[in-house]
This record gives structure tokens, sequence and C-alpha cells, in this order.
């Protein structure tokens, strides 16, 4: 039996209850999830509702692999990359997360050169972003993009996750360094430019 552990603080825990698009902290809250500690849960669940946060779970699980064209280049646009000649009308809203693994999954390599610039431009729960991959398979993948764009931005969480990934004898497969600067340098997403 494989066992996908997801472990959140309690501020990553409340951002994703709190968040307005499909995340699979929701996701799996309203399914048979095992949890640890449950008195703990509920006393976040608690705290949360008394920090204003509304509480609304999805009671479909979303597959990367399967989100739709249409949604993809929505939320590409809605994380700051916008692809040339593509409309972005309409479209469901989904974690940043998600839309990370939905790009590995579906093997585009323009897309996938875009997941550092998207990173960069906006905040990511990497525990989630970690979770997903193990899930889904693309680890190796996540690994190598990550790995570059740590070395053009600081950020404690990513040096975090790259540790992670490393402890867990994930084998990184390679990105093309060069050409993900160039795309980080084409959506001002990296620092000081």
């Amino acid at each position: 039996m494989r066992i996908d552990a997801l472990g959140l603080h309690d501020e990553g825990f409340r951002s994703l209850l709190a968040a307005r698009d499909r995340n699979p902290l929701k996701e799996m809250l309203s399914r048979q999830t095992t949890l640890l500690a449950p008195d703990l849960f509920w006393n976040q669940i608690r705290n949360a509702w008394a920090h204003g946060i509304r509480i609304q779970f999805d009671r479909q699980e979303t597959n990367p692999a399967k989100i739709s064209g249409r949604d993809l280049v929505h939320n590409l646009r809605r994380f700051g990359y916008a692809e040339f000649g593509s409309e972005a009308s309409g479209g469901q809203d989904f974690a940043i997360e998600s839309l990370v693994t939905a790009l590995l999954l579906k093997g585009d390599a323009r897309r996938i050169q875009a997941i550092p610039a998207i990173l960069a431009k906006n905040p990511a729960n990497y525990a989630l972003l970690l979770f997903l991959s193990k899930k889904y398979g693309v680890q190796g993948e996540l690994f190598g993009l990550l790995r570059v764009l740590a070395n053009h931005r600081e950020d404690p969480d990513l040096r975090i996750a790259l540790r992670g990934l490393a402890n867990a004898g994930v084998r990184e497969v390679p990105a093309n360094e060069a050409s993900i600067v160039k795309t980080m340098r084409t959506y001002h997403a990296l620092e000081g430019t």
C-alpha cells in the first residue's frame, strides 16, 4: 500500500483552506482521508473559522492530467504567463500547485519551461507541490526545474523543498537552464529585471 503524506504548518493549512481556487486540500478533506491527530485537525478548523475563513470543501478530486487546455491557458495567464495567440476567456481557477503538476503531466516543453517563471512570480506551497509531484510521478522533472529556480532566486521554502527531494533520493531530471532563464527574463520573473 502506498501512502502519500501531506505535512502542512498552521499557516499553510489556513491559506489553502481560505483559497478561492480549487486545491487538493479542499478535495481531500471532503473525502475519506486519514488524519494524524484528529483533535488537532478540528482545532485548526475551529481556529480558521474564528479567523473569518469560510470553509468550503470540493467534493470532486481534480486529476491534474485532465485539466483542460482552456483551464491551463486561463491559469497560466492568471499567474503571469500569457502565451502568444492563446485566448484565456473563461476557465476554472486552480491552485498554482495543481497547475504546475498538470503542466508536468501534459509534457509540453514550452509550458514546462514556464514553471520556474510562474513559481518565481507567485507564492506556492512547496509541501503541497512535492506531495502532488510524488502522487503523480513527476518528482524528478520538478526537482530539475526547482534547482534552476533556486540558482536565480533566494527562497528558504524552495531550499527546504530541494533538500527534501534530495533526502528522498529523487533522481533529478536536468532542465535546460539557459532556455528557462530566457523565459524568466521575458516574463520579468528574475530578481532585478
